[in-house]
């Protein structure tokens, strides 16, 4: 029997849980107390909307890796710079982002923020895989996270909402339109590396098809957009530093590699296991369980990931807190998400500023254990 079918499908969310999940939110609101210092950027949209804003700008020119430009581009029209300055999404995205360029700063900065909430509410209206209250709930849980992404101005909503229509395409059986959706992922390709575990191991090869397809096409656009030399450019963005700032505050083994002064063979070492461990849970779990795994073990793996991408974790946990009897993977993942976990993480509050961490690998391992126990090969 898989682990996802130990579970009846009618299982509801008991409310004295709700009322649990409700008290642990508002709790960790709490227990945030956000300097009002940093809200203020988020109002005036002094925060990663500025690079945004420079590649819609600058998308469709040789000049979208141009710091110059962009530096030009983000005082002249919203009188501030942002820290990183260059856009770092890869060329076809500034394409995408077009029409916000032009409009005035402010204007395209309150249809961004708009477009992440509608982005936001349109994933949990298609996840249909747990109970609606129980993705609402975590959603509430990890609002450390969704609210960290508002007041950076960042675009992980947008993963949520491309996530949340490919299940539901799958659920569909329109795998190729899935694979499709899902290729969007492109826009932080970094959080995904380990996808490819996931359609080898699940055998979804129309689901590859599909992906391959698309990145094909935005990669094709973005050498149309930006001509043949953007690779080269877009590799120097990235090796800067300025992109890179806090690397102790990363939800992923780097930043904790980076915490503790663990040597980069590690660091290596971890990753290797954690791919492992997916691509066990991939090949002889369920396809809810593969999931999980790719997602929870994407972020780990992930170079460069921030407390917003941890808003990634809300499909992952709803169905592991569904559908998982097993109660060390149920724990693990109520870490994961506890309102707590992140504000202390975010904080860095000894000797709570490991726990995202390693209740993140907890998680992967319980999941590796609890398949291993009910070890049962996906048929495609």
């Amino acid at each position: 029997m898989r682990p996802s079918e130990r579970e009846p499908e009618s299982r509801t969310l008991p409310p004295i849980w709700l009322s649990v999940v409700v008290a642990v939110f508002f709790g960790g609101l709490v227990a945030l107390r956000m300097d009002p210092g940093v809200l203020e950027p988020a109002l005036d949209g002094g925060n990663d909307f500025l690079a945004f804003y420079a590649g819609a700008k600058l998308g469709g020119t040789p000049d979208l890796y141009n710091p110059e430009k962009a530096r030009e581009i983000q005082l002249g029209s919203a009188g501030m710079v942002a820290k990183g300055l260059s856009f770092v999404r890869l060329p076809y995205f500034a394409l995408f982002l077009k029409p916000l360029g032009m409009l005035p700063y402010k204007t395209a900065y309150l249809v961004w923020q708009i477009a992440n909430v509608a982005a936001l509410v349109g994933f949990l209206a298609l996840w249909k895989a747990t109970p609606p209250k129980l993705t609402v709930a975590l959603a509430c849980c990890l609002a450390p996270a969704l609210v960290s992404c508002l007041i950076n101005g960042q675009d992980v909503f947008f993963l949520l909402l491309w996530i949340g229509l490919a299940a539901r395409l799958l659920a569909l059986n329109r795998p190729v339109a899935a694979g499709l959706v899902l290729s969007l992922c492109l826009q932080k390709y970094h959080l995904f590396a380990l996808a490819p575990l996931w359609i080898v191991g699940q055998r979804r090869w129309r689901a590859g098809v599909g992906v391959c397809a698309g990145a094909a096409g935005l990669l094709a656009l973005s050498f149309v957009g930006a001509g043949w030399s953007w690779p080269v450019e877009y590799l120097r963005v990235l090796s800067a530093p300025a992109i890179h700032p806090g690397v102790e505050v990363m939800p992923n083994i780097h930043g904790l590699a980076s915490m503790d002064g663990f040597p980069f063979g590690f660091e290596v070492l971890l990753v290797a296991l954690v791919a492992a461990a997916v691509w066990y849970v991939c090949r002889h779990g369920s396809e809810d369980y593969a999931m999980c795994a790719t997602l929870a073990g994407g972020l780990l793996v992930s170079w460069h990931a921030y407390p917003a991408d941890a808003s990634l974790l809300i499909p992952a946990a709803a169905i592991l807190l569904h559908k998982s009897s097993c109660r060390p993977t149920r724990i693990l993942t109520f870490i994961c998400v506890f309102p707590m976990t992140h504000v202390l993480f975010k904080r860095g509050v000894f000797p709570f500023d490991h726990v995202l961490h390693l209740s993140m690998l907890g998680m992967i391992a319980a999941m590796l254990i609890e398949v291993r126990r009910f070890r049962n090969p996906p048929t495609r």
